[in-house]
């Protein structure tokens, strides 16, 4: 907490609530049902969810909210204390996650208890996302909504008898059913990342012939704040843990606004002055990745200081290394005829 104070790491309250989220977001499904999936296939139509203005669809299903309720009721009227505590303790992080989601949307007559959180509690000024406190509602309500399909099953073992027991049963089972597949998620978009196999060779070129002390940069570098720009940056930190170099590249939760200062610096590289910015931060190997066919990058910095030489080339993957290498300072002709000190 002192490096957060010391260095202002704290969230914008705008940013904070634009991601908060909103009470009817828990009535928007983040993807087609399963009926209305079975609809447009029937009818043929292909209909995506309609718009909506918020980010958030973070709706578990009404079946699943019917079976919470029927847990409830079941939990506390149910003999063993220890049940009715289970099932408060479950109401009451289920209500407190559903108020910390609402961020600072939660706010009565401009006053709101999500901003006395961030002033006084520690670490909430640092979180960005409240809308993920959703998670917390929803694995209740699904526990809750396993506990009422538990208790429809005993009720039906002790209170009745023969094919009504059975029938009580089936309907049980199918109202289950149906909560597992109302909202069926569809097949996730995933992106290949290397395998702990994978080892380019510019990465062991750097692991056996770099110091251990080396520092790199690697391009391309994110030019903007977006989340498709940091994927090179993600990469980049896979590959980190084959050569075991520091890296100027890298993010976190907060970005430092030297590092800001530096990608603003580095944006027209290799040119003078992205060559002494990566000097002053004491970084010896650039490693770019170019397309096939691209002349080199070697260069001579205009005041004579520092130079950028090719070092390898990883064919395979069309990637440079450039070493940055300080030249001497040229000698001055009449040091020799100077008189004192």
């Amino acid at each position: 907490m002192r490096v957060a104070k010391r260095h202002g790491l704290q969230r914008p309250a705008e940013t904070v609530r634009r991601l908060s989220a909103d009470w009817r977001d828990y009535s928007a499904p983040p993807y087609p049902s399963t009926w209305q999936r079975l609809r447009r296939w029937i009818s043929g139509q292909q209909q995506p969810l309609p718009p909506r203005a918020n980010l958030f669809r973070l709706h578990a299903g009404w079946v699943k909210y019917g079976l919470a309720v029927l847990g409830i009721v079941m939990a506390v009227r149910t003999r063993p204390r220890w049940k009715r505590r289970w099932a408060v303790f479950a109401l009451a992080l289920l209500v407190l996650a559903f108020c910390l989601s609402l961020g600072l949307r939660a706010a009565a007559g401009g006053i709101s208890p999500y901003a006395w959180l961030m002033q006084w509690i520690p670490g909430y000024a640092q979180i960005r996302s409240p809308f993920r406190f959703a998670m917390f509602v929803q694995m209740m309500c699904v526990l809750l909504a396993a506990t009422g399909i538990h208790g429809a099953l005993r009720f039906a073992n002790a209170r009745l008898r023969g094919r009504s027991r059975l029938a009580l049963r089936f309907v049980v089972f199918s109202i289950g059913l149906l909560a597992v597949v109302e909202l069926w998620p569809p097949p996730a978009q995933l992106v290949r990342v290397p395998l702990s196999a994978d080892k380019p060779a510019w990465a062991e070129w750097v692991r056996e012939h770099t110091p251990r002390d080396a520092v790199l940069v690697c391009f391309p570098m994110p030019n903007r704040l977006t989340v498709e720009a940091y994927e090179s940056a993600t990469m980049w930190m896979i590959w980190q843990t084959r050569h075991e170099r520091r890296m100027v590249n890298g993010y976190s939760a907060f970005t430092p606004q030297s590092h800001l200062t530096l990608q603003q610096r580095v944006a027209r590289f290799p040119d003078d002055a992205s060559l002494r910015a990566l000097a002053e931060w004491g970084v010896t190997y650039c490693v770019v990745k170019r397309s096939a066919g691209a002349p080199s990058l070697e260069r001579v910095t205009t005041d004579g200081r520092w130079r950028l030489q090719p070092v390898f080339v990883d064919n395979a993957s069309v990637t440079e290394i450039y070493e940055i290498a300080p030249l001497p300072l040229p000698e001055d002709p009449f040091a020799s005829h100077r008189v004192g000190p």
